[in-house]
């Protein structure tokens, strides 16, 4: 790998060339890739995203100049806390004022815009800008308590927007493509739907891990991120193209990417259908198969390594080295088993999930995500049934709330996000005992 890529994956806690970033604006999230082309846009200034290389994930960034530079400040130091008006909240239980009198028709505020520019141009910024627009609204000593606290923290998002450089994490990932409107993207997913998944699979490090994931490659990023680069993950992809947006975006290290394999989803079902007609079953767990495996593009040499990963023909992805599977190499990998099957796809089928199942070794843990209800509904039926290849099959919905936590305005926030998808759990029931 070359060193520019090294750098690209270095986990110092320092934004570095050819990384993922997520530039929060306000809390409205944006990815960007820290490479010459792009731009992120701070304060209405247009920058090279070369320049958060070297800021501190974490860190809160402004435009200074024309360049970006980091603010030490805390985000209410920013935009201002205005105190006395977070108290007065507080302590208010009175209603004498209130607003039916007021009437939004652009004329109260009698700074124009040219001058609340000068006024920036001049360096006042943060509260004391704030509070010198409030000073100059009609309407604003007319408002009721908590409206005056509402529209000093609205001037302030406005005025004096709080810009933050964050970590890709499959949460944030999720929240971002949320704000964006592309959840199709991410198959529906949600952070706590993907949590649910995550927890169900049982995938750990030192694991062998089956995926089907046709989304972005988002599923698949998060098993890898678990398994820290031990143990072997084989992405069945059901397109030519393998789908590893989601592993890049997560800046995923090369010791993750080193776990990961790639297969057509035909050749899998081709191998474990030959395994079922020949009457063979999947190989038991070996000596510390499951506990300090070898990263799976390592050398065997051990007793029990994949001797197929030293065979496998390596692909490059936008810099990062996987291995591409050919048939017999597939073959192989089904034959030593896996201990987890997850699966994320928007066509599920009762029949794809049974030839999957077989890879499994008895009570290996199954997993199988879809933003729809009726293709797990009857999934779920049909594994319920005595002598099915997967036990204690349960269907689950997860469900979130965000919720306004503010002195005496504590209520659910009014935009939901309200499709979370649904998960099906089981295990693997021993090869013996399922009945066709």
């Amino acid at each position: 790998m070359a060193d520019g890529d090294d750098a690209a994956v270095q986990d110092d806690g320092i934004v570095h060339e050819g990384q993922w970033v997520i530039v929060a604006t306000n809390g409205e999230k944006r990815l960007v890739k820290v490479d010459a082309t792009n731009r992120v846009y701070i304060d209405h200034a247009r920058l090279p995203a070369l320049g958060l290389v070297g800021v501190p994930f974490g860190a809160i960034v402004t435009s200074a100049g024309g360049n970006l530079a980091i603010d030490d400040r805390l985000a209410e130091d920013v935009t201002g806390t205005f105190a006395e008006w977070a108290r007065a909240a507080e302590a208010s239980s009175e209603m004498q004022r209130t607003n039916k009198a007021l009437f939004d028709d652009g004329t109260a505020q009698s700074l124009s815009a040219a001058e609340i520019a000068t006024l920036r141009a001049q360096g006042m910024q943060g509260e004391d800008l704030v509070r010198e627009i409030a000073q100059h609204s009609a309407t604003f000593e007319g408002k009721s308590t908590f409206s005056q606290h509402k529209y000093l923290k609205k001037k302030a998002r406005k005025y004096t927007p709080v810009v933050q450089v964050l970590r890709p994490t499959p949460v944030e990932l999720c929240e971002t493509y949320a704000q964006l409107g592309k959840l199709d993207k991410i198959l529906e997913l949600r952070a706590d739907s993907l949590a649910l998944l995550l927890a169900r699979s049982n995938v750990r490090a030192g694991a062998r891990v089956l995926v089907v994931d046709t989304g972005i490659g988002l599923v698949t990023g998060a098993l890898a991120q678990r398994m820290a680069g031990l143990g072997s993950l084989l992405v069945a992809h059901a397109r030519p193209h393998v789908p590893l947006d989601g592993v890049h975006m997560l800046n995923t290290p090369p010791d993750g990417w080193a776990a990961i394999s790639a297969a057509p989803l035909d050749d899998v079902r081709t191998a474990l259908e030959d395994m079922a007609a020949s009457g063979a079953h999947v190989s038991a767990p070996r000596a510390f198969d499951s506990v300090a495996a070898a990263p799976a593009g390592a050398a065997a040499t051990a007793e029990g390594a994949p001797a197929v990963a030293a065979a496998a023909t390596l692909v490059r992805s936008a810099g990062r080295s996987f291995r591409r599977l050919s048939p017999a190499e597939t073959a192989q990998w089904l034959a030593d088993g896996c201990d987890s099957l997850v699966i994320a796809m928007s066509a599920t089928t009762p029949e794809l999930v049974r030839t999957l199942v077989r890879a499994l070794r008895p009570s290996g843990s199954v997993a199988v995500y879809n933003a729809c209800m009726q293709p797990l509904a009857q999934l779920t039926h049909e594994l319920a049934r005595d002598g099915s290849p997967v036990m204690n099959a349960q269907m689950c919905e997860s469900w979130a709330r965000e919720y306004q936590v503010l002195p005496n305005r504590t209520h659910p926030m009014m935009t939901n996000v309200l499709p979370t998808g649904y998960v099906l759990s089981g295990f693997a029931r021993p090869r013996a005992d399922v009945r066709a």
